[in-house]
């Protein structure tokens, strides 16, 4: 309230006739009431809902697994035939270009032969992915479960 004072007030008259001005209360009433006491309810705190997390089974690319398959068929098949020193070199020759039985650095031979499998292999997945090729796997029972492209 500012100097305006527009608050109204009760009067109360005294009996030589003058007037005291009293705060306002809740209640008029000249009537005393029994106040009831209320019951307090113990209050149960609400539980909350557990957050389930899924864990993702792991998915097996296909694409860049093909791609390292192709690259590794030759030194696989050399160390099948039981030439495990011929399977290390051409493993070396292909993903280093360098062949330390005939002493030869070939770039050209490693880009073609073992990394461009891989490396085209994985971007295969990723245009599979974006291409919804994955999305569509998924909805086939058993593959999606397990494969990816």
């Amino acid at each position: 309230m500012k100097n305006g004072k527009t608050r109204t007030q009760r009067v109360k008259v005294l009996a030589n006739g003058k007037y005291k001005f009293v705060k306002n209360s809740g209640s008029r009433s000249t009537k005393t009431t029994k106040k009831v006491t209320k019951r307090r309810t113990k209050r149960v705190p609400r539980r909350r809902a557990k957050r389930r997390r899924r864990i993702k089974s792991k998915k097996i690319p296909i694409l860049p697994l093909a791609g390292l398959g192709v690259a590794l068929a030759k030194p696989i098949e050399n160390a099948l035939a039981g030439d495990y020193k011929g399977a290390l070199a051409e493993l070396g020759a292909r993903f280093t270009g360098y062949n330390y039985q005939s002493q030869v650095f070939d770039p050209k031979y490693a880009l073609m032969n073992g990394y461009l499998p891989v490396v085209a292999g994985s971007i295969g997945s990723k245009v599979a992915t974006k291409l919804g090729v994955n999305r569509a796997l998924g909805k086939i029972p058993m593959i999606g479960k397990y494969i990816k492209l």
